[in-house]
């Protein structure tokens, strides 16, 4: 451990299951979370700011005291390129990296879902006009804005960044797949247990209940008119964890439903397409560094 921060980072991918992961490895006695789980302490980087004071980070951990692991899990990590892991090399050494993997497309759906239920999307009223802004985003460039609405298409292109991982830390780095913590988190846990040298037994009695899952809007409007609130507020939301949960329940609880589109087989079959280079690379990686057998999406590459 480096001076009282973090040597267990949960770095992604967004929208596979870090919210879960984070809550059940924080239950084990040998791990301390941060009193926040997305810390992000070394985002600015990502768009060329500067990271705050160590002791800001310390003190995400100050309430720790003798556990083997300090962890927090902030999924923009994975795609923030060279400098952010340069800087995490630098300031943490060898911590511990968890990356979670999802197959793209479903995450790509999760993640339009998820900007549509905080009403980020005004203006784009299905799934294809998200893919097609999302494209010509990336036509654009920067392939991903930091914080921006429509960074989903890119962030699943996991060979561009995931090779970045393995070259700077190769032995410090575990791969998970999102499809075995859907259908059996326990034994996600019981291994991840294993692999940190913690005592696994204890694991059978954590509470497994998903995280973060997300939430439907019935009201896009009400969806639109709260992010235009919350942009207003974030700075007090921010200064204070527990009214940003208390809001954030207090919202779903009004304005939570069934969705009312689907992912069209077309629009799948697209997709699948698009990243099918993507995850012959990522497959290819992975079974380099003896990930084998691999999830049928990336078998399917």
């Amino acid at each position: 451990m480096t001076g009282g921060l973090p040597n267990l980072l949960v770095a992604g991918v967004p929208k596979a299951g870090t919210g879960s992961i984070f809550a059940y490895l924080s239950q084990h006695p040998a791990i301390c979370p941060a009193t926040e789980k997305e810390v992000g302490f070394f985002s600015p980087l990502f768009s060329g700011g500067t990271m705050p004071s160590l002791e800001t980070y310390r003190g995400y951990f100050a309430h720790c005291s003798g556990q083997s692991y300090l962890m927090e899990a902030t999924p923009g990590y994975c795609f923030g390129g060279e400098r952010v892991l340069q800087a995490i090399k630098d300031v943490l050494g060898r911590p511990r990296i968890l990356m979670i993997l999802r197959d793209p497309v479903d995450r790509l759906w999760s993640a339009y879902t998820f900007q549509r239920s905080w009403g980020r999307l005004a203006g784009t009223r299905t799934f294809e006009e998200y893919i097609a802004v999302c494209e010509d985003q990336r036509r654009q460039g920067p392939d991903i804005i930091a914080g921006g609405a429509f960074n989903g298409l890119s962030i699943g292109f996991y060979g561009d960044y995931l090779k970045g991982w393995f070259k700077q830390f190769p032995d410090t780095m575990k791969v998970v797949f999102f499809d075995d913590l859907a259908s059996g988190p326990k034994e996600v846990i019981d291994d991840l247990c294993r692999w940190l040298s913690i005592d696994p037994g204890i694991a059978a009695s954590f509470d497994y209940e998903v995280r973060n899952r997300t939430e439907h809007p019935r009201s896009r409007a009400m969806a639109e008119a709260m992010f235009a609130v919350k942009r207003i507020a974030d700075n007090l939301l921010q200064r204070s964890p527990a009214l940003r949960r208390a809001a954030r329940k207090a919202y779903f609880s009004m304005n939570s439903g069934q969705p009312k589109e689907a992912l069209r087989p077309q629009t799948k079959e697209r997709v699948e397409k698009i990243y099918k280079q993507s995850n012959r690379v990522t497959a290819e990686l992975l079974r380099a560094h003896g990930y084998d057998p691999l999830p049928l999406w990336l078998c399917s590459a």
